[in-house]
């Protein structure tokens, strides 16, 4: 039987080295894994909150790893393995967090149990784009023409994916999807004319469309987009009954990270994301910065695995 006042030590004991380790946390290099190609859309917003993170966290570095494929699910998967100490992360997306349990069927890991959420940090925006060589301008333009011609469409991640498989369902014309590691091999394609449509973040697909490669036809996530603003959404171009759906990112740690580490980073991240400068810069690239506490992030997973997993049933998109 353990003496009260042993009792008591061991209990202020661990209380302390778990103050101590939040104190200390970082002191060396933290590895943030991204479940995507580099330039990707996902890609660009960590690397622009990246030297803010690093000096809110004593100015140690942010190792950015890429880790594309699958969807996402490679990356996210090799996340999932680290060690719990909070110093490897994952940018997670909502593609290998959302949509991989709803377009595979086994993945091996599950993005609740798997992982410790960290922090939200905000929604892209996604675009239908066409190659600029085509005649189609418009989204009526682009289903007359798949409607008569067997077409092939490409993604390069899960959002573009169950945008893309919902659009040729619900249009009910012949075609064949073509998966790619990043967008920005996406939009190499069109420009080959490999495929004769995609959906891409509007951040990836801007260069592309201010340089008269790619055509915007339409927004299949809600609500326009501030750096397309003239180009309408789905339902706007003719398909009211096409459902749209999030494109987010949000920063997790593999499960049974310390807690206190947990809240350290979620902390820090929201201090960042409320700066004027971080603010800005994501703006400029359409994305809805905003941060969140750890229980935030967890009940928005929760929620999006159902919304995911209702646009897929609806569009008729079985899991590969």
């Amino acid at each position: 039987m353990f003496h009260k006042p042993l009792l008591l030590a061991v209990v202020a004991a661990l209380l302390a080295a778990g103050t101590a380790g939040a104190q200390t946390y970082p002191d060396r290099l933290v590895k943030v894994i991204v479940p995507v190609g580099p330039g990707s859309s996902t890609d660009v917003v960590i690397r622009i909150i990246q030297p803010f993170l690093e000096e809110r966290l004593k100015g140690q570095k942010l190792i950015i790893e890429n880790k594309p494929g699958a969807g996402g699910i490679i990356g996210a998967e090799s996340a999932a393995k680290a060690q719990s100490d909070g110093y490897t992360l994952l940018l997670g997306a909502s593609g290998p967090m959302a949509g991989a349990p709803t377009l595979y069927k086994e993945t091996r890991y599950d993005p609740e149990n798997d992982f410790v959420p960290v922090s939200f940090l905000g929604e892209f925006a996604f675009v239908l784009v066409v190659p600029a060589q085509t005649s189609v301008r418009n989204l009526g333009e682009l289903l007359k023409y798949a409607g008569t011609n067997r077409t092939t469409w490409g993604r390069g991640n899960a959002p573009g994916q169950l945008l893309g498989a919902q659009l040729a369902i619900k249009a009910k014309f012949e075609t064949a999807e073509v998966a790619y590691k990043s967008e920005v091999e996406v939009a190499t394609a069109l420009m080959r004319g490999d495929i004769a449509f995609a959906f891409m973040a509007t951040t990836t697909a801007r260069p592309f469309v201010e340089a008269r490669s790619l055509v915007p036809i339409a927004i299949g996530t809600g609500s326009r987009s501030v750096l397309m603003p003239d180009v309408p959404t789905m339902a706007e171009a003719g398909m009211p009954e096409y459902l749209p759906i999030k494109s987010w990112v949000g920063l997790f740690a593999p499960a049974k990270t310390p807690r206190d580490v947990v809240e350290k980073l979620s902390s820090e991240m929201q201090m960042v994301l409320n700066l004027p400068d971080v603010r800005e810069k994501l703006k400029s690239i359409d994305f809805r910065p905003q941060g969140s506490d750890s229980a935030w992030l967890a009940a928005y997973l929760k929620e999006q695995l159902q919304a995911w997993k209702t646009v897929a049933q609806s569009a008729g998109i079985q899991p590969q």
